[in-house]
């Protein structure tokens, strides 16, 4: 329920803040669930199958959720102290680009590299993932460059997320061909 209230909650009008929220209410969702499934839980069978059927319906809302990031203008407003609009706006991808790896890509993989973690996962919440990230770089076509706006990028994951796009894809997939 957590999950589901904080991701209907969504305001871009708090600008970042509000991103920082939402993609730690989504580690926390992809973390539990993939507890649950890994069976390190201390759960009855009945329990585990209650949890897992809430989190299946957990990821569906996500996917709505990251549906609606098709919109990511305004997002990078507070991302940096300095107030000024242009720095913010060119820092943003790069300081986006990691809090999308850390929160919800890398859990997607392990959820997926998780043994029956995979069923849990969708096509359409893969792809809504990539459309995010499609989404920021639209939104904000021009990052700062990391050596010029080293002052102001705390961290980046900038030149490391198509290949961790990529490698969502791949575990994804070859866990699905494997089952």
């Amino acid at each position: 329920m957590m999950a589901e209230s904080v991701l209907a909650s969504w305001d871009t009008s708090r600008g970042f803040e509000e991103l920082q929220f939402h993609t730690t209410a989504i580690f926390a969702l992809l973390h539990g669930v993939r507890h649950v499934v890994s069976a390190q839980s201390q759960l009855t069978p009945s329990q585990t199958e209650v949890l897992l059927e809430w989190g299946r319906g957990r990821l569906s809302y996500l996917v709505r959720w990251l549906r609606d990031w098709d919109s990511w203008q305004g997002l990078h407003k507070g991302c940096v102290t300095i107030s000024a609009d242009g720095i913010c706006a060119m820092t943003f991808p790069h300081i986006a680009s990691n809090y999308l790896i850390t929160d919800v890509i890398d859990p997607l993989i392990s959820l997926c590299s998780t043994p029956g973690g995979v069923e849990l996962v969708s096509e359409e919440l893969i792809s809504a993932v990539e459309r995010a990230w499609s989404s920021v770089q639209v939104a904000y076509p021009n990052p700062i460059d990391i050596v010029q706006g080293e002052e102001f990028v705390w961290c980046s994951g900038l030149d490391s997320i198509d290949a961790k796009l990529t490698e969502l894809r791949t575990t994804y997939t070859g866990a699905r061909a494997s089952k």
